[in-house]
């Protein structure tokens, strides 16, 4: 995860909406229910998915939806990779002394509408957080002035976009599937199988196959293998265990298979990746 530029207190932003900080993230994770406080958040989800839990109603979102997310709401959910790349991409924008006329403070949209924006601008999406991105780490004379129009060109576009959650159905099974991420979040390293974690949600393994493929459109052993490599990265690069210990820890009992899966993942053994990132 890239943490961009925490502004000082006194450094605003657009309309005097100041910048709390700007996260741009490449791992996906499950996060427990939190709020921001005063902060309005906002993610633009480049590449990936996203099942998630705003004051108790539930949504999903897929690569190029923008999730706004009020100052003070109670939020949690799962984010995965959504693509046979494996890949994901997210940007996430705290925003202090959001005031929207006839709104509370730190709400950008009307109540009854969907925090989740879909719009079909997505270059410019990703043209608008890589410049803000940018202007945060270089801060060059007039730093504020830039960030004070994309903030503005951004909020306007998101005001837009927004639908009324009448107009948005909810697929089917996606709870469900909100739960099953959560639980192969926690479970990857254990020695499960699409079998058995169909038994723990009592559905069958033909269904449970048909909601992993709607919602991570890839089968549900490949994103497991992809997160217990992507833990195997982060060991190999923060620990110096062995790789027989890190083949264990991440699921797989024989290091060598573990090897071979790992190569076939990423292009190098574990011993290369290791000590590529050292040199």
């Amino acid at each position: 995860m890239s943490k961009i530029r925490k502004p000082e207190e006194n450094e605003n932003g657009a309309s005097g909406i100041q910048i709390a900080k700007l996260d741009h993230d490449f791992q996906p994770n499950a996060f427990s229910a939190h709020t921001h406080g005063d902060e309005l958040e906002i993610v633009y989800l480049r590449q990936g998915v996203v099942s998630m839990e705003v004051d108790g109603i539930r949504f999903d979102a897929r690569s190029g939806a923008v999730v706004v997310i009020p100052a003070n709401a109670l939020h949690s959910g799962t984010y995965a990779v959504s693509d046979r790349s494996g890949k994901f991409d997210r940007y996430a924008l705290k925003l202090r002394h959001v005031q929207k006329p006839g709104l509370s403070p730190g709400r950008l949209l009307e109540d009854g509408y969907s925090p989740v924006v879909q719009l079909d601008a997505s270059n410019i999406l990703t043209a608008m957080f890589q410049l803000l991105e940018q202007e945060l780490l270089v801060c060059e004379p007039g730093w504020e002035t830039v960030c004070r129009g994309v903030l503005d060109a951004l909020l306007t576009l998101l005001v837009r976009g927004a639908a009324p959650v009448s107009e948005l159905a909810q697929p089917e099974g996606s709870a469900l599937a909100a739960d099953i991420l959560a639980y192969l979040h926690t479970r990857y390293c254990e020695d499960i199988n699409l079998q058995s974690v169909a038994d723990h949600f009592y559905i069958s393994h033909y269904y449970l196959s048909h909601l992993m493929k709607k919602y991570l459109a890839v089968p549900m052993m490949q994103y497991v293998i992809h997160l217990r490599i992507s833990e195997a990265q982060t060991l190999l690069l923060d620990t110096s265990y062995p790789i027989r210990q890190i083949a264990q820890m991440v699921g797989y009992p024989n290091p060598n298979y573990f090897s071979n899966v790992f190569r076939k993942i990423t292009g190098v053994s574990p011993n290369e990746y290791r000590n590529r990132s050292r040199e």
